[in-house]
């Protein structure tokens, strides 16, 4: 991931936050989407602050991102089908 990669990683992080305040989350898949996006954040904000992405920051970007879409995909198996941002192909931008 190259500092360039950030300024689209944070209009992610941004979508996600989005998703957690838009859609209809248990509160418990809100907590964990929120945790998870706070880490990914966090470490946005490391590599811009060291103008630096090491090979681990790259990988833990990467996994938190799968986090993000695995606890969204959990959100549409609990509600019981696609959610409101998946018809608009919104979350094609994550994967």
């Amino acid at each position: 991931m190259k500092l360039a990669t950030l300024a689209a990683r944070q209009k992610r992080a941004k979508d996600w936050e989005e998703v957690i305040a838009t859609e209809k989350l248990s509160e418990d898949l809100k907590d964990r989407m929120g945790q998870t996006l706070r880490e990914y954040r966090e470490l946005l904000v490391k590599c811009w602050d060291q103008q630096n992405v090491s090979v681990e920051d790259e990988i833990r970007a990467k996994d938190l991102e799968r986090r993000l879409q695995e606890l969204h995909g959990e959100s549409r198996l609990v509600a019981g089908g696609p959610t409101r941002n998946s018809y608009n192909g919104r979350m094609n931008l994550f994967s």
